[in-house]
């Protein structure tokens, strides 16, 4: 009991200090400031929470959007500070406060603050004075966010990080011309596509040929087992293979080829969970892109998926089976097209769990490409007719 009313004390004491950061009734600029920054001081992640927070947690592997990160801002240099460690500041050091798209700058010259796994837990040597918190207002949180920009994709290695700013910057420039991020990521989506297609095309005809080998191939492989046993049998199939002129393992090309678009769809996910121009941003039922698009809420939580009814991820899955589905091959057994639907429907409910707690525009974008690789299939088999 005594526990629970010092948490409540303490909430409570932070909600008062905070009203008092914004509240117009305030007496003094300073007042406001000193309030703030002991509100700061007394509990950083409880203020963080309340400041930085905007009333939405992504549950699942979307979680770490929760997380706070931390930047020194020093002669208009910009450098992430380690989730565990101590640092010590400068006269001209100050401290940039990030969760998500919000930030706040803190500016406590010569103090020593100690983080611990992306949160801070110990603050010294702060003059009241000299020091204050305070939230960032639109021109300077725009001129920080460009400098955030070269940092946003620091955890990916070389070439992603440079491959993630030039796709952002190009869809900052595709969204110069629509105006509306929504139908900006659905043209980025097609344009993807088009530029993957050669890609596409290899992988069909590399899955054609595996699925032509493996019909002329099997018959005479269970001859084999039927005639042969042990080392004569495995003798006996790579002569086979040999005779035919392919690698025992050719069945994995078609996997090995899709490979390739594996980074660039790395750096289209982090560029779309990570641009702050997404925040706030509508399209037809979703009211932020930054967030699932949420149609209503529910009572209870779904491990891995949160609590929310997302419409999105329904549509996503729908168009993978439907890509599968008109992939599937008419010259295929009845059992190799019971495997490969088990496989699509397999692989249709695990990118559903994953993105389903995930940011709307992520899903929207693979939503959209998979639609286009309906169409794309439709192309293909129109074009071998």
């Amino acid at each position: 009991m005594t526990s629970t009313y010092k948490n409540f004390s303490k909430v409570i004491c932070l909600l008062v200090n905070l009203f008092l950061v914004w509240s117009p009734l305030a007496a003094s600029d300073n007042l406001i400031k000193n309030d703030a920054l002991i509100a700061f001081i007394q509990s950083p992640n409880d203020f963080m929470e309340l400041s930085l927070g905007d009333n939405y947690t992504h549950y699942g592997l979307a979680a770490f959007y929760d997380k706070n990160k931390f930047y020194i801002l020093s002669d208009s240099q910009l450098s992430e500070i380690p989730q565990t460690g101590i640092i010590q500041l400068s006269a001209n050091d100050q401290v940039i406060l990030k969760r998500r798209h919000n930030l706040m700058m803190l500016k406590v010259p010569g103090a020593r603050i100690e983080f611990l796994n992306s949160k801070i837990v110990n603050i010294d040597n702060v003059d009241l004075k000299i020091s204050s918190i305070e939230s960032l207002q639109p021109i300077k949180s725009n001129q920080i966010k460009l400098l955030l920009k070269d940092l946003r994709y620091n955890q990916l290695f070389f070439p992603l990080n440079k491959l993630s700013i030039l796709i952002e910057n190009f869809l900052l420039f595709l969204n110069s011309f629509f105006s509306n991020w929504g139908i900006c990521i659905i043209f980025f989506a097609f344009i993807v596509k088009l530029l993957l297609y050669p890609i596409s095309r290899a992988m069909l005809n590399s899955q054609n040929k595996v699925v032509a080998i493996s019909a002329e191939i099997k018959p005479r492989l269970e001859d084999i087992k039927k005639r042969h046993n042990g080392e004569e049998a495995h003798f006996k199939t790579l002569d086979l293979y040999k005779e035919l002129g392919i690698s025992p393992n050719y069945a994995i090309y078609p996997a090995l080829i899709a490979l390739i678009q594996i980074p660039i769809l790395i750096s289209i996910f982090n560029v779309l969970g990570e641009m702050p121009q997404l925040s706030m941003q509508n399209f037809l039922w979703i009211s932020d892109l930054a967030k699932p698009d949420m149609i209503t809420g529910l009572p209870f939580y779904v491990p891995l998926l949160g609590n929310t009814i997302n419409v999105l991820p329904f549509l996503m899955a729908i168009f993978i089976i439907m890509s599968g589905a008109i992939s599937l091959e008419a010259n295929q057994s009845r059992r190799e097209q019971r495997i490969k639907k088990n496989k699509i429907l397999l692989m249709s409910c695990i990118f559903f769990i994953i993105f389903y707690p995930f940011p709307s525009s992520m899903v929207l974008y693979w939503a959209a490409s998979n639609f286009f690789t309906l169409a794309q299939h439709k192309i293909f088999f129109n074009q071998s007719a």
